[in-house]
Parts: C-alpha cells; structure tokens; sequence
C-alpha cells in the first residue's frame, strides 16, 4: 500500500494521476471502510446501501480533480481531501432526497460550536438523537430568535436563498453583511440549543 511506504501526498496524487501500479485501486481500498463509517456517523438517514455509492462518486471526484490537476496535493493530506469531497458528494445525495435542512443547519451549527462539545454529544446530552427530534428542537429554538436572526436562518436553511438574494431582499448593504450577521445568528441559535 501507498500509506505505508510514507510517500508525501504529492508523490501519492503524481502516482494516482500517472495510475502507477494500481495506486488509485490502493487508495480506494485502504480508506473504504473508514470513510464509510464515517458518513454513516455523521449523516444518520444515509442508507447503508447509498453510501458505496457515495463513495464510489467520491473516489471518482477525486481521480478526475488529480487527473485535471485541481488537487496536487499541496493543500491537504489526500485522505482530508476525499473526506471533503465525500462530504459534499453526501450532502448532494441528501439535497436530492429532501433530507438536506437539518444536516446543513446541524453542520454549521457544528463548525461554529468547534470550542465546544461536539454537537451530537450535546444531542445525545439532551436525548435528541432522532433527526426527526433535533430537526423540531432547532425550529421551535429558531421561532425564539428576534428579527433580523430567524429571518435570515429561515431564508438560506429553508427557503435556500443565496447570500446576495437575502442581501436583497433584507435590504443588507451586500452578501457579506449577511454572511456575517449568519454567523452571529448561528451563534445565537447554538446559545439558545444549549440552554435547553
């Protein structure tokens, strides 16, 4: 296997996009079963049988970015880089299945929450580990919000609206003023969670 030869990333990426002896067969072995433990961890309504899929789509991402020389291998491990593109490859599927709010919101939730406990700890904490269930928790903690904060959420989460649409139709100066005040809203919403 590449991993233990303890090439650098670059030298592996270079293998891969030379397709020197099987090396993208050895990448798709030596991360398959971790990768997919891990998005059925992270995304609870993921079928079993969805995520070979996703990983296969994936892997292939991954082949085609090295082989166009979008990823070099100069920016992150290669393994940071598949889970990246698995994570978006899986929010794509979720997207296609109507499952995508809670996972959107729950993943930024979880980003701005990195100092504190994880957020499926918190969850698990306050006996919230059905999606179904967290998913009411955050809309009956988002109706608390005051304006300008739960418009904001419900607009982008829910109604999908860009940063420029909300800009304009909240009269905001331009997409990054939201994209800020998103932030501080979040933060908000996350302090509200955690009081419950």
């Amino acid at each position: 296997m590449i991993e233990k030869n303890n090439i650098s990333t670059i030298e592996w990426v270079e293998k891969i996009r030379l397709d020197v002896n099987g090396s993208l067969r050895q990448l798709y072995l030596l991360y398959r079963k971790s990768f997919e433990q891990w998005i059925l961890q992270k995304f609870d309504t993921i079928q079993s049988e969805d995520v070979k899929d996703i990983y296969q789509d994936s892997i292939l991402a991954v082949y085609e970015n090295i082989k166009n020389r979008k990823f070099t291998g100069t920016d992150c491990t290669l393994k940071t880089y598949l889970y990246s593109i698995g994570r978006n490859v899986t929010l794509n599927h979720l997207k296609k299945s109507k499952s995508i709010n809670e996972y959107h919101i729950e993943d930024d939730l979880m980003n701005i929450a990195i100092d504190r406990e994880s957020l499926k700890d918190f969850f698990e904490k306050i006996n919230l580990t059905n999606t179904n269930e967290r998913t009411q928790k955050i809309l009956k903690t988002l109706n608390n919000l005051k304006s300008p904060c739960k418009e904001i959420i419900m607009l982008y989460y829910f109604e999908r609206l860009s940063m420029q649409e909300i800009s304009e139709k909240l009269a905001y100066n331009n997409a990054n003023v939201v994209k800020a005040q998103k932030y501080r809203c979040m933060s908000k919403l996350l302090s509200f969670l955690s009081k419950l």
